[in-house]
């Protein structure tokens, strides 16, 4: 293990700590429940915005705040952020209206698992080919070799899906579905993989992308995956090479620790014009977590993760990660419930919806647990709420003098921090916090204790027009330090 692994680990134990401290056992359950403080009005349904599909932004704002700027999502193809992303498996594929030439298609495989794996063995040692699975099959694996269920991938391969997929047999013994050993690289279009099961302690239930290897998923779903145990991390999708998501959905994945949905550890991720839905992590990082690496996500919908620690949709525990266009709503964790930084490293946010998540503790749409550089940019973060604690729009916590937060041309609003005492529900910056804004509106959040608006603890500046107003009980009054511009 490597020593910025063990002083994550360190980190995020000292994480759950806390948060047990304040709120009790953490767990995966009632991370999404409503909130029920004292003095804190439900979101009624005449509240409630429709979702804006993942696009381009405009306008000054560049989202729909609901506090007079309207909404500009705009469609780059017909009918492209419309039905199921990433559909794959019958019945939902359809064959193409024009087929290429049989050099495109590739090679037949039967629809058996015995032919799959023979057609992959056969690729590995020839120096890699193009596979065509059979239309609409379900591939069942049944039995695993050294943790795997089909051969690893050492060479070129790509495998044309047509709509099948490839399964693991319920009955069978843990194995994942597709390992991508150092050299190979992997391509898989209009296919499903399912109910891989990592063998225990290991990562990567579904697939695994080793150092040196690649992955490139287009128009492919990564469902029902699962990993089990001690570092058992990316329950859909592990890896530490190169990876691409494209026009792909990862969905209903289940990891025992960190990064549900898709783990990156050290490696380069892509996503683009994707779901990531329904995931479960048991540490952090429902959704996705970036653990040392580069992640790059856009266009993409990140809706309805769990975390049992932080990071319900999405958390940055080392490196980089930057997300455009995208929106994040619906996930839930006790700290951190849309999205979590834990990295010292950068967290940049630009035309980003961050909507109706959900945190126990602190941070309901984004938290900030580490000397990190983070940037929102023409995004919105609204409706989020806290159910027993602070910060319910955004929240950096205590003691991490190098941490810098910019908020630019950007809406806080409607976001409720609920429990005994809770401040800050637009936004709630901790000692040695700092925080820019600019351009930005503070409206409409609401706490149990003044301020509802901003709390400061840190420094905050504010450039160009900041507007901070129709918070409850008071915008910026009971704040320990002052924010400039803001009065009441």
């Amino acid at each position: 293990m490597s020593g910025r692994r063990i002083i994550d680990r360190r980190r995020r134990a000292r994480g759950r700590l806390r948060a047990a401290a304040l709120t009790g056992a953490v767990g995966l359950s009632g991370v999404a429940v409503a909130v029920t403080g004292a003095g804190i009005p439900p979101v009624s349904a005449g509240d409630a915005k429709a979702e804006p599909a993942p696009g381009n932004a405009a306008g000054s704002h560049g989202v729909s705040d609901g506090v007079g700027h309207s909404a500009q999502w705009r469609k780059t193809a017909k009918g492209e952020w419309g039905g199921n992303w990433g559909a794959a498996g019958a019945p939902e594929w359809k064959r193409p209206a024009e087929r290429h030439g049989s050099a495109d298609r590739g090679r037949p495989v039967r629809c058996d698992a015995g032919s799959l794996i023979a057609a992959i063995t056969a690729a590995n040692t020839n120096g890699g080919g193009v596979l065509s699975l059979a239309e609409k099959c379900t591939y069942v694996l049944t039995t695993g070799d050294n943790g795997n269920g089909l051969p690893p991938v050492v060479q070129p391969i790509a495998i044309n899906g047509n709509g099948a997929r490839i399964t693991r047999a319920a009955s069978a013994e843990a194995f994942r579905i597709l390992d991508v050993a150092s050299g190979g690289k992997l391509t898989l279009r209009d296919l499903a993989v399912m109910n891989g099961r990592a063998p225990d302690d290991q990562s990567g239930g579904g697939i695994r992308v080793q150092e040196g290897a690649s992955l490139q998923v287009s128009r492919t779903t990564i469902a029902g995956n699962i990993t089990n145990g001690q570092n058992a991390d990316g329950a859909g999708i592990s890896n530490q090479g190169v990876t691409s998501v494209e026009r792909s959905t990862i969905t209903d994945n289940t990891a025992a620790q960190d990064g549900a949905g898709l783990y990156n550890l050290g490696g380069l991720v892509t996503i683009k014009k994707s779901k990531i839905t329904r995931n479960i992590a048991g540490d952090t990082g429902g959704g996705l977590e970036n653990d040392g690496g580069v992640t790059t996500i856009s266009h993409t919908l990140i809706r309805d993760n769990r975390a049992a620690a932080s990071g319900g949709g999405l958390i940055n525990q080392g490196d980089t990660v930057k997300i455009f266009h995208s929106t994040v709503t619906g996930n839930g964790a006790p700290i951190g419930g849309g999205v979590a930084d834990n990295s010292g490293g950068t967290l940049l946010a630009t035309a980003v919806t961050v909507r109706g998540n959900t945190a126990q503790t602190a941070g309901g749409g984004l938290a900030v647990t580490a000397s990190s550089k983070v940037t929102i940019d023409d995004s919105a973060i609204t409706d989020n709420v806290t159910t027993a604690g602070d910060g319910a729009g955004v929240w950096i916590e205590d003691d991490f003098p190098d941490n810098s937060v910019s908020i630019r041309r950007s809406v806080v609003a409607r976001n409720q921090a609920a429990g005994a005492g809770a401040q800050g529900g637009g936004l709630y910056v901790g000692t040695d916090g700092t925080v820019a804004l600019t351009d930005t509106r503070i409206v409409k959040n609401i706490a149990v204790a003044p301020p509802g608006g901003v709390y400061n603890a840190g420094v905050v500046t504010t450039t160009g027009k900041v507007v901070i107003t129709g918070n409850r009980p008071t915008n910026c009054t009971g704040s320990p330090q002052p924010v400039p511009g803001c009065f009441g």
